[in-house]
């Protein structure tokens, strides 16, 4: 099998894959460079910030899968289909992403952007800011995905009340794992009045682009938090920046933005602001368990076309 790696993957899983098949690999994203490499491969593995478009696609006239080194797939062209073209995903990291919304949640919690800058700057402002606790707190969870539900689990483990937003609630597991977590499903407009975090695990399309704008987050609860797991477009980044510096928020977390790498913004000169690089995947657990569904994923398609894996499309929070 022709294959091609598209993004930075770990020498073990490429010396794995080239013991049955030929593999070639490109780090960089150019996608002149993609449209003439996909060509002739038979099949692609691709991870952020790479994408496969319907030129792609057009000029890949021998692929028959594309499997995603994650979850999300609006980085893969949506007329796949048309093409013949089979794609799998591997929602394996959806714990790490939840462990990275608390750990920013911590940290706006008791502030620590501010007074790490504060001791590095030879301060010791140990009673000018008071820290709040986690756990009590009312959590809100828009998407009950795979990386809601991780969320839920966290914050059941903290006696948080939670609420959840998510378009199709009946769809299993979500229904046991709310019942499990204590969860409440309800509309959008009641998670964002009555959380005292919010954090969004949804997935980008047509309904989440832009859903929350000034609107909606002048509705967020006084003194409330936002968390952007899920995808920077979902967040109009003018309005959430009105939001932390004026009020209602009392902060926010982003690993997500509308263009990645960020154009430069105001936001990020906000100390009730933490942003990481879209890392919320990056651990060696979650890469490892990746790695080995990616190797099972491509082992079955060469022993068997018909080889199915994982969940349908969009095989991410929805």
């Amino acid at each position: 099998m022709e294959i091609l790696l598209l993004g930075d993957y770990p020498d073990d899983l490429i010396d794995r894959l080239r013991r049955d098949h030929s593999v070639r690999s490109q780090i960089d994203s150019d996608e002149i460079r993609t449209t003439r490499r996909i060509a002739d491969v038979d099949l692609v593995v691709l991870r952020s910030p790479h994408a496969v478009t319907e030129e792609m696609l057009a000029a890949a006239s021998n692929l028959r899968w594309i499997v995603r080194a994650g979850s999300g797939t609006d980085n893969i062209c949506d007329s796949h289909k048309r093409y013949g073209v089979e794609v799998f995903t591997t929602p394996l990291n959806s714990w790490s992403v939840a462990e990275l919304a608390f750990g920013m949640l911590f940290s706006l919690y008791r502030e620590l952007r501010p007074l790490h800058a504060s001791v590095l700057a030879g301060k010791w402002e140990k009673y000018e800011t008071t820290g709040r606790e986690v756990r009590g707190a009312k959590l809100g969870i828009l998407g009950f995905g795979r990386i809601g539900q991780a969320v839920a689990e966290i914050g059941d483990g903290f006696d948080m009340e939670i609420r959840a937003y998510d378009r199709s609630p009946q769809t299993p597991p979500k229904g046991e794992k709310a019942e499990a977590f204590e969860v409440t499903f309800t509309d959008l407009d009641d998670v964002l009045e009555r959380s005292d975090v919010v954090v969004i695990c949804l997935p980008l399309n047509e309904q989440s682009r832009g859903l929350i704008d000034a609107d909606r987050l002048d509705r967020a609860r006084d003194g409330s938090v936002l968390i952007n797991m899920g995808r920077g477009e979902i967040v109009d980044l003018d309005a959430l920046y009105q939001a932390v510096s004026v009020g209602p928020l009392a902060g926010a977390g982003l690993d997500v933005y509308p263009d990645e790498p960020p154009v430069p913004h105001p936001i990020f000169e906000q100390s009730n602001v933490v942003c990481t690089p879209h890392v919320g995947a990056q651990t060696e657990q979650a890469r490892a368990r990746i790695d080995r569904e990616i190797i099972d994923i491509v082992d079955g398609l060469a022993a068997d076309s018909d080889y199915l894996v994982g969940p349908e499309l969009p095989g991410y929070d929805s």
